[in-house]
């Protein structure tokens, strides 16, 4: 013969019990990173299962972006095709700064200029004004006068030559009695 009696007769134990979330770790990156956050199992029961006991998100997901500018051009023409001149160059932004990034030249800093000298220029030939016209030589019979001039600076480098410094013109042409 058998006897049957209830036994463990209680509601079955169903319950997880769990910590407080901690608090966030440290972003793993100052960009584009990750942090976590833990709690303890407290109580279980072999028959239940618990929930997540580590949580992650991402974190620092607007990063810094500095401003980017171009390289430098090449150096460009002098402004003077002889002498002492000028030469500049320059660069662009090609993007603003954005979520606290490092800012963008001033636009004074995006040119640069340096002194250019090439060969020496030409200088012409300068003189100054005529004199007035000498006496005649001769009272007749065709006499000459002349005027002249200096010359104040001599052409170098190629520059113009001099234009000429001596003047003459006849003058009483009529024949002697």
């Amino acid at each position: 013969l058998i006897q049957e009696t209830n036994c463990n007769t209680q509601p079955c134990v169903t319950k997880c019990t769990l910590s407080a979330w901690g608090s966030w770790t440290t972003c793993s990156k100052t960009c584009n990173g990750i942090h976590s956050r833990t709690r303890k199992i407290i109580e279980t029961h072999s028959a239940v299962k618990c929930p997540a006991t580590i949580e992650s998100r991402p974190c620092n997901e607007q990063c810094a972006v500095n401003c980017v500018v171009s390289a430098w051009s090449n150096w460009g023409t002098c402004t003077q095709s002889c002498g002492e001149g000028l030469s500049i160059r320059t660069r662009n932004i090609i993007s603003q700064p954005a979520f606290g990034g490092a800012p963008c030249p001033h636009k004074d800093q995006l040119r640069e200029s340096r002194v250019c000298v090439l060969a020496s220029c030409p200088m012409n030939c300068e003189v100054n004004s005529w004199t007035g016209w000498s006496p005649c030589s001769k009272s007749c019979n065709a006499g000459e006068s002349i005027r002249t001039r200096t010359v104040r600076t001599q052409p170098v480098n190629g520059g113009d030559a001099c234009p000429p410094t001596l003047q003459k013109r006849f003058c009483n042409t009529q024949p002697c009695s």
